[in-house]
């Protein structure tokens, strides 16, 4: 497999479009609600090769999830991945198709902010791969503009096995906003339907970062 030389950090623009029909940080009335999303993430990537030949490549990330949010805390989410790359920023060492699973409990008793907890399982489907990550995020609502935003910080710490792993262990960093449209009801009902568009800046190494673009729309089911 090639090596990569380079080891400055740099950050990389990423197209990444996520449709999701739900999440767990807009779920805060409703008592029960289920959500599907499609998601394809794509970049330029060179390096040189151990020939030291200057190679190009784009490697590209997509897949789709289904999932449900219980009493606005518990939110359960089973993930389908294809990765394109051996060599990528998403850190997933093989061409392969990949299934997660992730749990999230959203803790809503703070006024000023709230927090959330989670673990997420990845397997590889062909090769023997195993991803257990940790995952600990910050939200908050901020009405101060016309169209609410919501901020969010994710801190994750995950550990992988694999056969050519290069690394046992790894931390990553999510950063972003979501601006949140309403979507005015006749009958006055509180809960409503969120249309949302967000930017979000990610890295899995705290070495290479990159940006991410998403949109969605979140649908309360009662």
């Amino acid at each position: 497999m090639c090596k990569i030389f380079r080891k400055a950090s740099v950050v990389i623009l990423i197209v990444n479009i996520n449709t999701i029909f739900a999440s767990g940080i807009f779920s805060n009335l409703d008592s029960f609600s289920v959500y599907g999303s499609t998601s394809f993430s794509s970049y330029k990537e060179s390096f040189v090769s151990e020939s030291l030949e200057l190679v190009d490549i784009r490697p590209s990330l997509t897949g789709f999830s289904v999932g449900a949010i219980y009493n606005s805390c518990y939110d359960f989410t089973f993930a389908y991945l294809d990765n394109s790359e051996s060599i990528n920023v998403y850190n997933f060492p093989y061409v392969d198709k990949y299934i997660s699973t992730k749990f999230h409990y959203h803790i809503n008793r703070y006024e000023k902010f709230k927090l959330k907890i989670g673990l997420d399982l990845i397997k590889s489907k062909e090769y023997e791969y195993t991803r257990n990550s940790f995952i600990i995020g910050l939200y908050k609502d901020i009405d101060y503009f016309n169209n609410p935003v919501i901020i969010f910080l994710d801190l994750i710490s995950s550990n992988q096995e694999c056969n050519n792993c290069q690394e046992e262990s790894f931390s990553g960093l999510t950063i972003g906003g979501n601006v949140k449209l309403l979507v005015d009801k006749l009958d006055n009902n509180e809960i409503k339907d969120i249309i949302w568009f967000g930017l979000e800046l990610n890295t899995n190494d705290f070495n290479k970062y990159y940006f991410g673009f998403n949109s969605g729309v979140f649908i309360p089911l009662k």
